[in-house]
Order: structure tokens, then sequence, then C-alpha cells
């Protein structure tokens, strides 16, 4: 009978130790799954490898020159003029960091700030002369990004690094607790005449396209189709940005690979 009972014990101890084992394998295969990013590859490839990328930037910053001699020629003794950029992607070029999500098969936020500390992005195509224009004319430069403030210091080195005028902690403003730019905007507005804003994200421009719907976006947009290349300048981003939220109705977790085909127009 005790013999009998010490191998009932045994065996339940065995299938208790056998589920913890399934559990813990399984487990570990969910924290090293891999992600499959090839959907970036194009768009990557678009921003790295195009001359018709590149084209567009030098057309949205030569545009942007435009704009700033139109402005000071219709008032030349117009004080404290100012322009706000965006950083990523408008600024500075992220596509190594995106290659990597896809090579590595990891997903944004990891490494980021890996990334950022190495303060070795290069300059979008035509921005560094444009800015540089800018500031010769007297006009400030703020660069409004959503980068944390532990990214502040690596950020400014980069702007540096590449020579772009006013990279120091006052003109660099970082996120602090909210995605929205409006606040740190109107706060630059308080003291300055912003004549042009700069960016690749819509909501870069005013809050109308921050985490709104993909139709509410569009609309927003032909209602504001005279501010495009008059106030604000738009440059393109095909990897990422507020228009891909928009698509997924800002729910990354679910089959996003789905929702994009689902989204195709085919005739």
């Amino acid at each position: 009978m005790k013999t009998r009972q010490f191998l009932m014990i045994i065996a339940a101890m065995s299938s208790i130790v056998l589920v913890s084992c399934k559990q813990t394998n399984t487990t570990t295969k969910e924290a090293n799954k891999e992600v499959n990013n090839d959907h970036l590859i194009m768009a990557i490839l678009y921003q790295q490898r195009s001359a018709e990328y590149e084209a567009m930037c030098y057309q949205s910053y030569n545009l942007a020159k435009q704009i700033v001699d139109q402005k000071i020629k219709a008032n030349p003794k117009a004080k404290n003029l100012a322009v706000i950029t965006d950083i990523d992607e408008t600024v500075l070029d992220n596509s190594p960091y995106e290659a990597s999500l896809v090579i590595k098969k990891y997903i944004f936020p990891d490494k980021w700030k890996e990334w950022t500390s190495l303060a070795n992005a290069k300059p979008i195509p035509g921005s560094l002369d444009f800015f540089n224009y800018a500031a010769s004319k007297g006009i400030t430069i703020f660069y409004i990004t959503n980068r944390d403030t532990d990214e502040k210091k690596a950020t400014i080195e980069n702007l540096k690094k590449l020579n772009f005028p006013f990279a120091d902690s006052v003109h660099v403003i970082t996120r602090d607790s909210i995605s929205s730019k409006e606040i740190r905007r109107n706060k630059v507005r308080e003291n300055y005449d912003v004549i042009l804003y700069v960016g690749d994200n819509l909501a870069d421009f005013n809050d109308s396209y921050l985490k709104t719907s993909m139709d509410y976006r569009h609309q927003a947009a032909l209602e504001q189709k005279d501010s495009f290349g008059s106030i604000y300048i738009v440059l393109p981003n095909a990897m990422y940005g507020e228009w891909e939220s928009a698509m997924y109705d800002y729910n990354y977790n679910q089959n996003t690979d789905s929702i994009r085909r689902s989204l195709l127009i085919t005739f």
C-alpha cells in the first residue's frame, strides 16, 4: 500500500515538472520570437537608395528657402522670426535603424535609444543647407522632437557634428510626457513669429492630425491644402509615422499585416 502511494506521488510530481517545463519552454519561445518586418524593406530602400527620394527632399527644402525669402521681402523689418522643425526623417535620417529592425528582427522601440546615443545619423538631403541659410537671414531655428529627454544630449551632439545651427539645449526641445507638440509650439510662439513649420508627420504642424482616424486626417489635409507649400513643408517618410498608426486605429496588438493587406486598393 505504501509502495503504491509512493509511486502515485512520484507520478504526480513528474506531471507537475513536465507541465512546468512545457510552460517554461513556451514562455522562452514567445520571448525569443522573431519579428518579421519585411514589409519595411521597400520603404527603407526607397529612402536609402532612390534618387527620387533625394530629389523630393531637395525640392521641399528649395521651396522652404523661397518661402523664407518671400516672407523676409514682404516684411524686411520683422523681428524674432523663427522656423519650427521636427528632427527624425526631417533633419536626421534614421533609416539605418529601420533597416536593423528588418535584419535583426526586433521591433521599435527596441534598440532605438542605443541608436540615438551613437549620434551618427546623417542629415536629410537639403536640410543642412536650408537651416544654415535660414539662420544666416537672422531666423531662429527650434527643433521640436518627440525624442525623450534622456536622448537630448546625444541629439544635440549629432546636430552639432553636422553643423546644424542652434544645436543647443534651448533650441532642441524634447518630449516630456505627451506626444502632442502643441504646448511646445505655443511656448515658442509666445516670443517668436513662426513663419514656417517643417516635418514628415502632419502632426508636426498641428494637432488635428494627432491620434485621429484615416478619414479625419484626409479631411483635415483637404481643409488645410493651402497651407502646404506656404507655411507647412512636408518631407517624405514611407517607413513609419502617424499615417501608419491610424491604419491600425493606434492598436499594434493585432494582425497588422492582415490590416495592411485589407486596406490595399486593387482593380
